[in-house]
């Protein structure tokens, strides 16, 4: 997707806090397939620090003397974790990366709604080192990247913490529905998260992910090994074989309308304008909004 570079004239700081230390407590989780909790003291790939532009492809940051530099207070949820060893030598790719860059930029806020809203940037992958003739499913879920609660400093332009977080929601996990593939599919295409929803109503019933607004989350991607005679639906992640990846650049605060709208609303707009008539887009602010909101709702 080609993007003019003028969204890059709204500057905006960042998070003023960002901290990566571990979650207070584990969200419960609801019926269907439970969001798993890396274990600290399993062998995990590189962390995810929330402002760090790097993605799966990427090696583990070393020291002068070649070692891994350790990283402190450790959250588990945001490290990539492997339990096969089949599948240690698969590599993950963003195909979006461009795009979350200059989000993540900006700080990446993402819209909420009680009926639930799908996510812009959507996360699109693709995989290398699949075995053609294994069986696969993809999965996504979003964890917490903290235990705090931010507010947007408009005379700042930038976020500050607010105070701890709020008790987490239900945590729930998203299997793409073109899920299990073949491993000669998997190869040849893109994965598209394009119809996954977020929203703040934790009474949800139609699987949509739930987030708490003004909190800052990590996507997460799982790759799931699915041998012939598996059952369809996957129950308990933990009891499968699996690598998660995780891409530092699609972090993102939860809100229910955008804060930094000297930064948000204009790059999403640079997206969006293409593939909308001239005619359509209003010239006053307050209508822009409006169809900006409106578009959504449509995708």
């Amino acid at each position: 997707m080609f993007l003019s570079t003028q969204c890059c004239k709204y500057p905006s700081k960042k998070f003023v806090e960002t901290s990566a230390s571990s979650v207070a407590s584990t969200p419960e989780p609801v019926v269907g397939i439970d969001c798993p909790l890396v274990s600290p003291h399993i062998e995990s790939g590189r962390d995810s620090p929330v402002d760090v532009s790097s993605t799966s492809e990427s090696s583990v940051a070393c020291n002068s003397t070649g070692r891994r530099s350790p990283v402190a207070h450790k959250n588990p949820l945001l490290q990539e974790k492997c339990t096969s060893e089949e599948l240690r030598t698969v590599t993950c790719h963003l195909e979006t990366k461009e795009l979350w860059d200059k989000f993540n930029d900006l700080g990446t806020e993402m819209i909420i709604t009680k009926s639930g809203r799908r996510m812009f940037p959507t996360v699109r992958v693709s995989f290398t080192g699949i075995k053609p003739d294994q069986r696969y499913a993809v999965l996504l879920d979003i964890v917490p990247v903290d235990n705090k609660r931010y507010r947007y400093a408009y005379h700042r332009s930038s976020w500050l913490v607010a105070g701890k977080a709020d008790p987490p929601a239900p945590c729930r996990m998203y299997a793409h529905p073109d899920s299990p593939y073949s491993g000669e599919q998997l190869r040849k295409q893109v994965v598209s998260f394009e119809k996954v929803k977020l929203t703040n109503n934790e009474m949800d019933k139609h699987g949509h992910l739930v987030l708490n607004s003004m909190h800052k989350y990590q996507p997460r991607i799982h790759l799931v090994k699915r041998p012939e005679g598996a059952p369809g639906q996957i129950i308990d992640l933990e009891n499968e074989e699996y690598k998660t990846f995780i891409f530092p650049e699609t972090v993102f605060t939860a809100v229910t309308a955008y804060q930094n709208q000297l930064g948000m609303e204009p790059m999403t707009v640079e997206v969006i304008l293409p593939f909308t008539s001239k005619k359509q887009w209003p010239d006053d602010r307050f209508s822009a909004n409006f169809f900006l909101n409106s578009h959504f709702l449509m995708m």
